[in-house]
C-alpha cells in the first residue's frame, strides 16, 4: 500500500511525464515530422541544432561556429584538396592566356598554374615552349626576341578561331599592303609576368613554373614589385632554380616537378632528397602516384601535388590516396569529383 506521500510523487511524476510528452509532440509538429534524432552518445545533436563546439565535422556541413559567411562563399575553404588550373583553363582557351586564366578563375579553382620564359631584353614572359612557333603566329626563340616583338605575336588563333586576333592591314616601308597585329587590337597575346600577376592573385594563388633556369632571380624581383610574396608559389624540374629562389626569397614556398621518366624512383629517396634541398612540396607526374606511393609521402609530412589529370575517375583516385593538389587542363571537371 502506497501512503498519501508517495501517491502524490507518483502523480507528479505522471503530470510530468505527460507535459513532456506534449512539448515533443509538438516540436515535432512544428518540424514537420522530422524527430529531433541523437547521434552516438556524446556527440551532440543532429537535427537543426549546432554543436556546442567547433569541430571539422560541422565546419565541413557549414553549422560550426568555425566559418563566417555564407556556406558557398566557404566551400572551397573545406576542400582537402587543391585545384589547380594547368596553364590556366587550357581545355577550353589557349594556354597561357589571360583568356585562359579568366576563364579558370571564372570556373572557381584554388591556384593558376603558367609558364615563365626570358626575353631578349631581360622581360619575363609567360609561354610554356622555349620558342614562339607552336601556340603563336610568330618563330623564333624566345630569349631571342625583345618584348615589343612578343606582344605583336598572335597567341589565341591557333586553339580556335574565336581566339584569332584583330590583325588589320598595313603598307610596309616599301609599300606592299601586309597585316600586322597592332597592341591595341582585340586578342590574346603572351601575357608578362606582371599581367599574370595581375589578373590571377586577386582570386586565386599564382602557381609559376620557371622554365629557363637564368631568369630565377628576376622572377622574384617581379613577384616583389608587384607585392605577391603571398599569393605565389614556385615550382620547377630544375633544382638550380627552386635553390636560387630559396636563397633571394626564401618566403616564397617552392615545389620540385618529378617527370615520367623517373618512374623507378622511391617515394622515399624522393623525400629525403626533397629534405636536403629544403623545399617544400613534392609535384609529380600523376602516373607515378600509386596508394602506396601517396601513402609513404604523406606519411613523411611532404605535400604531394600532381599533374596533369584530365580523367574525372582518376581525380577521384588521387584524391582518396590523400594527394593535396590535383593539376587539370580542365579545372570544370573538379567539381564532379
Amino acid at each position: 500500500m502506497l501512503d498519501f506521500a508517495a501517491f502524490r510523487g507518483l502523480r507528479y511524476c505522471i503530470e510530468t511525464g505527460r507535459s513532456l510528452l506534449r512539448q515533443s509532440l509538438s516540436m515535432l509538429s512544428d518540424r514537420g515530422g522530422q524527430a529531433p534524432a541523437l547521434r552516438e552518445r556524446g556527440r551532440g545533436f543532429a537535427g537543426d541544432r549546432p554543436p556546442r563546439y567547433g569541430n571539422a565535422a560541422a565546419a565541413s556541413r557549414g553549422t560550426g561556429p568555425c566559418l563566417t559567411g555564407t556556406r558557398r562563399n566557404r566551400k572551397n575553404i573545406m576542400t582537402p584538396w587543391i585545384r589547380i588550373a594547368h596553364r590556366g583553363a587550357s581545355g577550353t582557351a589557349p594556354e597561357n592566356t589571360l583568356a585562359a586564366f579568366n576563364k579558370a578563375l571564372e570556373i572557381g579553382v584554388d591556384a593558376v598554374e603558367f609558364d615563365l620564359h626570358g626575353t631578349a631584353d631581360g622581360e619575363i614572359v609567360v609561354i610554356h615552349d622555349a620558342s614562339l612557333d607552336r601556340t603563336t603566329n610568330l618563330s623564333g626563340l624566345v630569349s631571342k626576341k625583345k618584348l615589343e616583338t612578343i606582344k605583336c605575336a598572335d597567341a589565341g588563333a591557333w586553339f580556335h578561331p574565336d581566339f584569332k586576333g584583330d590583325w588589320r592591314r598595313r603598307t610596309d616601308a616599301v609599300g606592299r599592303e601586309i597585316f600586322h597585329f597592332p597592341r591595341d587590337a582585340k586578342g590574346e597575346r603572351v601575357p608578362t609576368l606582371e599581367e599574370a600577376l595581375e589578373c590571377i592573385t586577386p582570386k586565386a594563388m599564382a602557381v609559376a613554373e620557371i622554365k629557363d633556369p637564368r631568369i630565377s632571380e628576376r622572377v622574384v624581383t617581379k613577384i616583389r614589385e608587384a607585392n605577391a610574396l603571398d599569393k605565389v608559389v614556385i615550382i620547377s624540374f630544375h633544382t638550380s632554380v627552386l635553390q636560387e629562389v630559396r636563397d633571394v626569397e626564401p618566403r616564397i614556398p617552392t615545389g620540385w616537378l618529378i617527370g615520367g621518366h623517373t618512374g623507378s624512383a622511391s617515394p622515399t629517396t624522393l623525400c629525403q632528397q626533397l629534405g636536403e634541398f629544403g623545399f617544400n612540396f613534392l609535384n609529380v607526374n600523376h602516373l607515378l602516384v600509386t596508394a602506396e606511393f601517396a601513402y609513404e609521402v604523406r606519411r613523411r609530412g611532404i605535400a604531394l601535388w600532381c599533374w596533369t589529370v584530365d580523367d574525372i575517375v582518376r581525380m577521384r583516385e588521387l584524391k582518396a590516396w590523400g594527394v593535396q593538389g590535383i593539376t587539370s587542363n580542365h579545372p570544370e571537371r573538379f567539381a564532379k569529383v
